[in-house]
């Protein structure tokens, strides 16, 4: 498989380097990154030298991934600047990549199972409407530091503040969104049912951004009814139970008014 971009330069095109030894092999290596996508690092190299001085580059103290990431974040911006596109689409979704039980690897924390070691990888990246993707935006890595908990109810996960639970990442992503895009791209966010809680709603009505979210197919009435009560100000308590009816009542209000703040695209 043979890459047809390869001129890296426009990406990367202000990102600093120490030494220029590190920028000339950076490009190395994404060539070859390029070339075959599909392969580990050490058979994309081409030979065991090229392997090896890889590694030594990713294991440099002299090399940011921050930096890196910032100037690709900074290229895109600059793509959506000349895009001449009527909405930008900022697509939010998180991969999860695990490395089985390799416990050497350093950086790593739990993954799906109590075995697996891994990270959460949640990306946004930058999509003209016509479905062509133009770079990306941000990323953030999240590790587990202990074995993921399921044995809490559904109700004390919801009780739980927004700042303790994972899906923090999506109103983080929105604000680096935010403070990253300059204000006359018309920028859309897009999540999946992730997205999907009333905390990113409010955060999106606060910065006046656009956004769309696919809530779950199975989403029931009663699930609806308890989220108007949150949104009503209801605090979700394992011991609270259904909202009541002034709950619900102050819930639609909150909900309509977000409503008539916005214009949602569908």
């Amino acid at each position: 498989m043979t890459a047809e971009y390869t001129n890296w330069e426009t990406e990367f095109v202000d990102a600093k380097f120490v030494d220029q030894r590190l920028k000339t092999r950076f490009f190395k290596i994404m060539d070859a990154f390029a070339a075959t996508p599909d392969k580990s690092t050490w058979a994309a190299a081409g030979s065991r030298s090229s392997a090896k001085a890889a590694y030594r580059f990713f294991s440099n103290k002299d090399v940011s991934r921050d930096e890196l990431l910032d100037s690709v974040s900074r290229a895109t911006i600059e793509k959506m600047k000349h895009a001449d596109a009527e909405w930008i689409l900022a697509v939010q979704d998180t991969t999860s990549v695990g490395f089985g039980n390799r416990k050497a690897i350093k950086g790593m924390g739990h993954h799906c199972s109590a075995e697996q070691r891994g990270m959460l990888v949640h990306s946004c990246i930058a999509v003209t409407a016509q479905g062509i993707p133009l770079g990306l935006l941000y990323q953030e890595i999240h590790t587990r530091d202990v074995r993921r908990d399921d044995s809490a109810t559904k109700d004390e996960k919801r009780s739980r503040p927004i700042e303790e639970k994972e899906s923090c990442r999506w109103i983080h992503t929105m604000n680096e969104t935010h403070q990253r895009v300059p204000k006359d791209i018309p920028v859309l966010t897009v999540c999946d049912r992730e997205g999907d809680f009333y905390e990113l709603f409010s955060e999106a009505a606060d910065l006046g951004e656009n956004f769309l979210i696919r809530i779950p197919e199975t989403y029931t009435l009663k699930e609806a009814i308890y989220d108007l009560g949150i949104l009503g100000g209801m605090k979700g308590a394992p011991s609270d139970g259904m909202p009541g009816a002034r709950s619900i009542w102050q819930g639609l209000e909150v909900l309509c008014s977000l409503l008539t703040y916005r214009n949602y695209m569908l």
